[in-house]
């Protein structure tokens, strides 16, 4: 997690946290969480900002794990949210975890709003070769046609462009101070 105190992890047994200062495991999921059938193609687990939520790929779409105490004692009881628009190779949460964002194949990013242990479709990204969030509400995509835009969520998904479509644009990504980097 974002704290640096807790690591989830999958084996054919299932999805896992454990504290890494007392050696607690717990145990998220069983063998439905499933392994990934890919690799190198996205995060398949991602922890939320706050460290209450973990979002993971399945075989069949996408699972969110919410736990609001943030401990890992078993007497807590946790909320399932099952996304099933696709396939997801990666998931990436929003700075302050308001969106969760989740890619499927051909591009194709789905952003919920999350509200508690809820989430809400936001936005479709239909054709991009990488997003980066650059803010809470803000992200900015590189699609498959040209151009890096700018989608702001708080202002009902406008977007504006960031780079004119002349040149193909990939994978964007912030630097360690905050510089907009991409493949060009």
């Amino acid at each position: 997690d974002v704290q640096g105190e807790r690591l989830a992890y999958r084996t054919a047994n299932g999805l896992f946290v454990r504290a890494l200062s007392s050696g607690a495991v717990r145990q998220i999921e069983g063998s439905s969480a499933g392994l990934p059938s890919f690799r190198g193609r996205g995060a398949t687990i991602a922890f939320s900002p706050g460290g209450d939520a973990i979002a993971y790929t399945t075989l069949t779409g996408g699972r969110v794990f919410f736990d609001p105490t943030l401990t890992i004692t078993p007497e807590n009881f946790p909320v399932f949210t099952d996304l099933t628009e696709g396939v997801f190779l990666d998931f990436s949460w929003s700075p302050g975890g308001t969106f969760l964002a989740g890619a499927i194949d051909g591009g194709i990013w789905w952003i919920y709003r999350r509200d508690g242990t809820t989430l809400a479709l936001a936005s479709v990204i239909t054709a991009a070769s990488g997003i980066v969030w650059v803010s809470d509400t803000a992200v900015v995509f590189a699609p498959l046609d040209g151009g890096l835009r700018l989608m702001r969520l708080d202002q009902a998904n406008a977007q504006s462009p960031v780079l004119d479509d002349t040149v193909v644009y990939a994978l964007p990504t912030l630097t360690a101070n905050d510089a907009l980097a991409f493949f060009g």
